[in-house]
């Protein structure tokens, strides 16, 4: 099943696939259990994807004029994405079409089991978003630990999988978050989680953002060709490589005898930047803990960008009418591009605690007249 590192990684390739392209209607699969599109997108337009969680939400614009069509997918238990020019998977249940022949934007699900509806995210049966949102997501678990009786019931493993409170997270995340964080996935929520100022807590929190994050950051697609697969498999330290039992759902939770005694230190570790003030070190730069920030694995150049959360903030300020058109085309051009000032701006705009975006777009748009000049 695509978890939250998957669907992020989905809306990046689909950003990076329709950009700078005009789409025309939709062709929906007779058999797909999902409604028509046609009725809802009678007009050109362009697409961008965004994340949250394990839902994907695909922005249709009308190229002219105002109009805008939200489209969320929920991808079930092997929904995927794949761009494609001619021949179309027979699985594909809906397509957006490229103009001029261009290519085509494939849902593909050979199960059937994926849904999407017009409209945006579930608000209100999911949870923050554990990258994008971790601190609203930190401060939602912590309220729902001291609140809700089931976790002072349930094992922290069985919790991490109810959307409500961990929007995103599934089984092998789940694994690699608990030994990561040498995090007894038998011990009851509650007591893991306690009011959030815990060492243990601290360190889970931290690795609900780290795991996902290394996923998307390595590109490591369990959905991809063979070599894709192998690398996913290989960077795995936990699921489907420890003891296992089922949980009260018979879903199984993958642990290692003694996971939750002994030092953090024991547990091992791949050699990447971890996120900042974990319990293990990391860049001490007085940012508090579970702070959002995107962590590439190589300082320098060569350094795979933050795309998703650059057009992401492209997306806010845009929908915000913050930017011009011309500056907005101009900014996802620079960002495909990976160009340094550009990513620059992006940081210092995540490590301001106000994110004010009313200066960040000032920031773009003077940035668009130095280009132009």
């Amino acid at each position: 099943m695509p978890e939250l590192s998957e669907i992020h990684l989905f809306a990046s390739l689909i950003n990076e696939w329709s950009y700078g392209l005009t789409f025309v209607g939709t062709t929906r699969n007779p058999s797909a259990k999902s409604e028509d599109l046609l009725q809802h997108v009678s007009f050109d337009y362009t697409i961008f994807a965004e994340a949250r969680g394990k839902e994907l939400k695909l922005r249709l614009c009308a190229v002219s004029g105002d109009r805008e069509v939200d489209v969320t997918f929920r991808h079930g238990l092997v929904g995927r994405w794949e761009w494609k020019q001619h021949s179309f998977p027979p699985a594909t249940q809906i397509r957006f079409d490229a103009r001029d022949a261009k290519g085509s934007l494939c849902y593909v699900d050979t199960q059937r089991m994926g849904r999407w509806s017009v409209g945006g995210f579930d608000m209100a049966g999911r949870g923050p978003d554990p990258l994008l949102e971790h601190d609203k997501f930190v401060k939602h678990v912590v309220s729902a630990a001291q609140s809700k009786p089931k976790f002072s019931t349930a094992p922290i493993c069985e919790v991490m999988l109810d959307q409500k409170y961990f929007n995103g997270i599934g089984n092998y995340l789940r694994a690699e978050i608990l030994y990561r964080s040498n995090t007894d996935p038998f011990a009851k929520a509650a007591h893991v989680i306690g009011d959030g100022t815990g060492s243990g807590a601290k360190r889970f929190f931290d690795m609900c953002f780290y795991v996902p994050n290394v996923v998307i950051s390595k590109k490591l697609y369990k959905y991809g060709n063979d070599a894709e697969k192998q690398a996913f498999e290989a960077w795995l330290q936990c699921y489907g490589k420890g003891e296992f039992k089922l949980d009260s759902q018979k879903r199984k939770i993958y642990f290692f005898k003694g996971q939750g005694q002994g030092a953090v230190d024991s547990v091992p570790r791949e050699e990447v930047v971890i996120p900042r003030d974990t319990p293990t070190g990391g860049c001490d730069d007085g940012a508090p803990a579970g702070s959002f920030a995107w962590q590439p694995l190589k300082p320098d150049k060569e350094a795979v960008k933050p795309l998703t959360h650059m057009l992401l903030v492209i997306s806010v300020v845009w929908k915000q009418r913050l930017v011009s058109r011309e500056v907005r085309a101009w900014l996802k051009e620079m960002a495909l591009d990976g160009d340094e000032m550009l990513y620059c701006v992006l940081e210092a705009f995540l490590a301001d605690e106000e994110r004010d975006f009313d200066d960040l777009a000032d920031t773009f748009s003077r940035l668009y007249q130095l280009s132009v000049c």
